[in-house]
């Protein structure tokens, strides 16, 4: 095994992880490894080397010098680089990249950590605007729903046209599915209206001033209706 670390130049990028943490990437190691078993006799190169790369990132006190063992480079999500803007399409993907990899708390825990990361590096986040080039304060989430094959499980989440990602997944009936991880309905409600809250609470000076769920499944439409009615944070 042979490895080499190639430094990189300034601004650098911010990345997010596997463990849905974002940082600087300031270098790269980068891993060789030959292959041992199945290669042929004279076989080419690419057939008998595994390269891997890993991001190293610094920019926080607890994170300077890190190697990314559990990511590799190109699994990363890349942000933007340092002192740039963002838009709030960067924000819904970084979202869905750790939602998709299953963190526990993963809506609460990004959308922190994204704030977090774009206030160290002097990051501004932008809202869209309309034809008058005013910034848009009031935005509609149309929620879809799947429910999985025994009629039980379902499906909570955002269209892909919205603006902000939402994600739920929990047990459509009055049974108690802890066990095995499943949250209930009521549940799945307050956690969306929790994150729902937590946009307007972050957003609020960049202009956000209200976040309505819609849907397109009438059989949800009670689900949509009880999440609007849901207060969290009445002082926003």
């Amino acid at each position: 095994m042979d490895t080499q670390l190639v430094r990189l130049d300034k601004p650098y990028h911010i990345i997010c992880g596997s463990n849905c943490r974002f940082a600087l990437h300031v270098a790269t190691l980068i891993v060789v490894k030959e292959k041992i078993e199945g290669v042929a006799e004279g076989a080419p190169m690419r057939d008998t080397l595994a390269v891997s790369s890993y991001p190293v990132v610094g920019g926080s006190y607890d994170m300077d010098g890190q190697v990314w063992m559990d990511t590799e480079l190109k699994d990363c999500l890349v942000i933007c680089r340092e002192n740039e803007s963002v838009s709030l399409y960067t924000l819904r993907k970084a979202m869905e990249y750790c939602g998709k990899r299953g963190i526990t708390h993963y809506q609460e825990r990004t959308l922190t950590f994204f704030t977090m990361a774009l206030l160290e590096h002097g990051i501004k986040l932008f809202l869209p605007t309309d034809n008058n080039n005013k910034t848009i304060a009031d935005y509609e989430v149309c929620l879809e729903f799947a429910t999985g094959e025994n009629g039980i499980r379902c499906m909570a989440y955002s269209s892909n046209e919205s603006d902000f990602y939402f994600y739920e997944y929990y047990a459509d009936d009055d049974a108690d599915y802890t066990s095995v991880g499943l949250i209930n309905k009521p549940t799945a409600i307050m956690r969306m209206a929790e994150l729902r809250d937590n946009y307007l609470r972050t957003l609020k000076t960049e202009g956000l001033r209200s976040i309505t769920f819609t849907t397109k499944n009438k059989l949800y439409q009670d689900f949509v209706d009880e999440l609007n009615r849901y207060k969290v944070d009445e002082g926003l």
